[in-house]
């Protein structure tokens, strides 16, 4: 009676490396050899701009975008940690052309993923906002002051960038809002107000967002809901308004609504 021994082989098929050397193996260490040199690059550019051109990328920027809206735009400072991946930018302020503010803010955090440069979709894993301020005024002929900041229309339909945030962050915002479409003109301000917002982007179903602020006075606003961009801009959720002041409230309807106090 003869016996068949089979030994098992471990390792690799002759011809074929164990250590992924075959298409898919070198696909892989090109693609991950190309993201390396991608980010080498970016950070020997963003180190060599901060220390032999610095306030140059501050400067072209609020150029460009000023001649593009026809604003006055100030950043005062942008740096970025190229390894990682974030980007900084510092007291963004933008006003009309008679220096009226419109929005700007003192700090802007962005930590984006290096994978997306391959994907189609820009992903942006977390944005924090710190101080962002929004002046809206309806002047008595007009429109809201805050529609001077969109560019001309063009003739031509481009179709933007697709996107994707994981979560974005707002912290010590105010908004102060005007109506001098009145007389006297009414004004609200919220401050502080904080706004957290997660998974929203070009390709997303309903993100969820929480917004609390102060209205003064002890008045307390708070909305949790969701926010969807796509076929168009919607929202929907439940609004609190707590501790109002009746007076004020009051300055805010109508007067030919048969309403008194």
């Amino acid at each position: 009676m003869t016996e068949a021994v089979a030994k098992q082989v471990t390792g690799s098929v002759a011809g074929t490396p164990a250590d992924g050397g075959g298409p898919g193996g070198r696909r892989k260490r090109w693609l991950l050899g190309g993201l390396a040199a991608i980010v080498v690059i970016w950070g020997t550019l963003v180190t060599a701009a901060e220390l032999f051109w610095p306030g140059w990328v501050e400067k072209r920027l609020s150029h460009e975008l000023s001649q593009r809206l026809s604003l006055d735009i100030t950043l005062d400072k942008v740096t970025t940690d190229a390894i990682p991946g974030i980007l900084h930018l510092y007291n963004l302020q933008v006003k009309d052309l008679e220096g009226n503010p419109l929005i700007g803010f003192k700090e802007l955090h962005l930590d984006y993923s290096w994978l997306s440069i391959l994907s189609p979709t820009w992903l942006i894993e977390s944005a924090e906002l710190i101080g962002p301020e929004i002046h809206a005024v309806l002047p008595a002929e007009g429109q809201l002051n805050l529609l001077k900041m969109l560019p001309p229309p063009s003739g031509e339909q481009v179709e933007g960038p697709r996107w994707h945030l994981a979560r974005l962050s707002v912290r010590d915002g105010l908004l102060a809002f005007r109506d001098e479409r009145v007389k006297p003109a009414r004004a609200i301000t919220l401050t502080p107000w904080a706004f957290d917002l997660k998974d929203i982007g070009t390709d997303s179903a309903d993100g969820k967002a929480e917004l609390h602020g102060e209205l003064g006075g002890g008045s307390r606003l708070d909305w949790v809901g969701t926010i969807n961009l796509q076929p168009a801009f919607t929202s929907r959720g439940q609004l609190k308004l707590s501790r109002l002041n009746l007076p004020d409230l009051m300055r805010w309807v109508p007067a030919d609504l048969p309403v008194r106090i």
